[in-house]
């Protein structure tokens, strides 16, 4: 991929689905482009395009992510595991060859992200993935969030209540 200044915002029907939105896009999108994962809830970082797209444009990589700095819903910061920063595959950028490659995103209500990140990392060539250690995306913990399954909230902090990520931390 090249690149430029182009950036396309796409706001696809509503109630369908993240995974089918994203599948939507994907499928439209020219082969050398590069796209940015973003749920409406999340806010990226004013670098995380630059960042991430560079990462693809000018190495062997076709999939990243980036870290995921939790909020309350007064944008407090909240910690996990007494760190600050985490892994997130809401902060994935791609490119549609990868997906022609290996697949689109498969029909969960959630994980479908880290689902494709494991089969990036099993199908295609050693570095097609990388994570980038740098704050790219705050994302708000809030009631109707929904990885409320997922996490309790005490305090200032976020306690893991399954270990459902546990593969792709494990993969690193």
């Amino acid at each position: 991929p090249e690149l430029n200044n182009l950036i396309t915002l796409d706001i696809l029907e509503k109630g369908i689905g993240t995974y089918a939105i994203r599948n939507q896009i994907v499928a439209s999108a020219p082969e050398n482009s590069v796209y940015l994962v973003n749920d409406a809830d999340d806010l990226s970082s004013a670098q995380r395009a630059s960042i991430q797209m560079a990462q693809v444009c000018e190495s062997n990589t076709v999939v990243n992510i980036g870290d995921i700095v939790r909020l309350a819903d007064d944008y407090s910061v909240l910690q996990l595991d007494d760190h600050v920063e985490h892994y997130g595959s809401a902060s994935l950028a791609s490119t549609p060859k990868s997906h022609k490659e290996i697949g689109y995103y498969q029909a969960l209500r959630k994980g479908a992200d880290t689902e494709f990140i494991q089969r990036v990392q099993r199908f295609l060539a050693q570095g097609a993935f990388s994570w980038i250690r740098y704050p790219l995306l705050y994302q708000t913990f809030a009631s109707n969030n929904l990885t409320q399954d997922i996490y309790q909230r005490e305090n200032n902090a976020l306690i893991q209540k399954i270990s459902s990520r546990q593969a792709l931390l494990d993969s690193f």
